[in-house]
């Protein structure tokens, strides 16, 4: 009886470290592999190294400081405009704008310039060419929205404004973008 229980405690053991050894032995094939990860399971860590590897650019991170009480530039001041477009448009509106990175690697400052000449709260949106809100804000009537941000290699491409009211009244907005 006893020489059955020692062959019993024996197994166990044995099987019990044959199963621990092979998740170590998963873990170390995983490591090494290139593998499917569930969403929940990505960390933002290995989402850079998965872009830096693919040769897409790193994830971005929206930043934009918003200043208060600041007034519209005049157009003759507008040295590098990347955008400057009056609208009038029914309630819903769009604009777009195509960024291109300086060839130094280093980030520029980009201001953006939102005027509500409507007599109604306008509000607008500012996504990114990978789908990100930047900005996301109301503007009231006759007031300007400025927001400054950092752009570099990760922000090229094609930006998106989108604008709306409340009611499908008239929108009238002077929209300008420029590299300060």
């Amino acid at each position: 009886m006893k020489h059955n229980k020692l062959l019993y405690s024996t197994l166990l053991l044995l099987t019990a470290g044959a199963i621990a050894g092979g998740f170590v032995t998963v873990k170390k094939q995983k490591a090494s592999e290139n593998i499917v990860v569930q969403p929940n399971q990505i960390t933002p860590s290995y989402i850079d190294k998965v872009a830096v590897n693919l040769g897409s650019p790193p994830a971005e991170e929206p930043t934009v400081t918003a200043l208060k009480g600041a007034t519209i530039p005049d157009d003759v001041a507008l040295q590098g405009a990347m955008l400057n477009q009056t609208m009038n448009c029914n309630g819903q509106g769009s604009a777009s704008l195509t960024y291109k990175a300086i060839t130094d690697g280093n980030k520029e400052k980009v201001s953006f310039y939102v005027h509500n000449i409507g007599e109604k709260k306008l509000y607008f949106r500012l996504k990114s060419p990978q789908g990100n809100n930047w900005i996301k804000t109301a503007v009231e009537a006759n007031t300007v929205f400025v927001g400054e941000m950092q752009w570099g290699i990760s922000q090229e491409g094609q930006w998106n404004f989108d604008l709306n009211n409340d009611d499908g009244s008239v929108i009238s907005v002077k929209i300008i973008s420029e590299k300060v």
